[in-house]
């Protein structure tokens, strides 16, 4: 008995420290003696028992080839079913034997809130399941649980569970290509040239709805799926054109978007849902670039907007303002020094394509203004801005202003 409480204080130890499902796998071989792997509800392996050589043909077709989904026996899907609600009525593991089990398996439903999202099972492999395993497993089980709720695995009672593929590609897990197209079968994705990620959030300083009231404003569809994850609101959209205008194109959404105060950043467009953890990074660091900018838009496009990403990188190595235009920089100290707008003017109308009236209307001044301000710049910067490379080389100076500006609070919206 002294052995078997020494071996329980040194897992609940162990298992605080872990941080990973295939951590609680690597454990649960080593503590059980039999290889383990932990699905969802939708028979997806999350993790499982590696670097031990097993030679059950089950073991293989249903764990090393990570092929996802499953299909059992209908007579044994019954036995294992039964196995699922017996352990979610007794919160215990429960052990299955059948005949078309070749070796006994230690089941234990994975339950939060009451819901069943996932199982732990064992394989009699190595050998006999012992007494003590049930509770070594239900303690295993309790850390599997909370390393689920940790990687955003999604609490639903929907026997797929299609959403928790999307969330495993989100917390960046690496899908071989055959498992892969395994995941888009079940998510019955279709194949169209453009993905988007879309990760949403509040405009504002609180959300005017919760987001689950979010989530079921949004049609649910075969080509868009959208998830709470991370506390914030991802869309996975599929279509069979590059998207460039969402607020035309899109106009649901922009509805939703507007009655909810909400922002969204957009990844590029990708082929691959193998590639979305990237993607997914893109559309959540322009929430970073709406949240500084703060210029109005529903829309933050990468596509648009990866500039300030970089800005955003290179600010922890460099001054930013050592890249910009010595002209510009002049420009600005004239600007401080006779409290004068000269700058964010010049950077309107380069930006509108060097129109008088798009920048009066975007700045919301006369027209008679921006003319007067854009011939005191010109004469001040000592050019007529037609050289193409000093044209791109002003636009650049004048972002990296204002975006360094905003960022310490310094510069106000246009």
């Amino acid at each position: 008995m002294a052995d078997e409480t020494k071996e329980i204080c040194s897992l609940l130890c162990r298992g605080t420290h872990i941080t990973s499902l295939q951590g609680i796998a690597d454990l649960a071989f080593e503590v059980l003696g039999n290889p383990v792997f932990i699905e969802d509800r939708a028979q997806i392996i999350l993790a499982y028992s590696k670097n031990v050589e097993i030679k059950d043909p089950a073991w293989k077709k249903t764990v090393i080839n990570e092929s996802g989904h499953q299909p059992l026996m209908q007579s044994q899907r019954k036995e294992v079913e039964s196995a699922h609600q017996g352990s979610i009525k007794s919160h215990l593991p429960v052990i299955v034997e059948d005949s078309h089990l070749p070796i006994p398996r230690l089941i234990k439903t994975l339950i939060v809130g009451g819901v069943h999202v996932g199982t732990m099972i064992a394989s009699a492999y190595c050998r006999p399941i012992r007494e003590e395993d049930i509770e070594l497993m239900e303690i295993l089980s309790y850390f599997a649980v909370i390393q689920m709720q940790r990687k955003n695995y999604k609490i639903s009672s929907n026997k797929r569970a299609v959403d928790n593929i999307l969330i495993r590609l989100l917390n960046g897990e690496k899908v071989p290509a055959e498992s892969m197209q395994e995941c888009i079968k079940i998510l019955d994705w279709n194949s169209k040239p453009y993905n988007y990620v879309l990760v949403i959030c509040t405009g504002g300083d609180q959300a005017t709805a919760p987001i689950k009231e979010i989530i079921n404003s949004f049609q649910q569809s075969t080509r868009c799926r959208t998830m709470a994850y991370d506390n914030l609101i991802v869309r996975v959209y599929n279509s069979e054109k590059w998207i460039s205008d969402w607020e035309k194109e899109k106009p649901g959404m922009t509805e939703i978007l507007r009655k909810y105060n909400l922002i969204a950043g957009i990844s590029r467009g990708f082929p691959d849902l193998s590639e979305l953890y990237d993607h997914f990074q893109q559309a959540r660091c322009m929430l970073d670039v709406a949240s500084t900018l703060k210029n109005g838009s529903m829309y933050f496009a990468y596509n648009e907007n990866s500039i300030y990403h970089m800005f955003d990188t290179a600010s922890g190595i460099y001054d930013l303002k050592q890249f910009c235009h010595r002209k510009i920089l002049a420009l600005e100290d004239y600007d401080i020094k006779h409290h004068t707008d000269l700058v964010p003017t010049l950077h309107m109308y380069l930006e509108s394509l060097k129109s008088i009236s798009k920048t009066a209307d975007i700045m919301k001044i006369h027209r008679n203004t921006v003319s007067y301000r854009i011939k005191r710049c010109l004469e001040l910067l000592d050019t007529k801005v037609e050289d193409g490379n000093e044209l791109f080389s002003f636009i650049f100076s004048l972002r990296i202003l204002e975006y360094s500006n905003k960022k310490r609070g310094q510069a106000a919206p246009f």
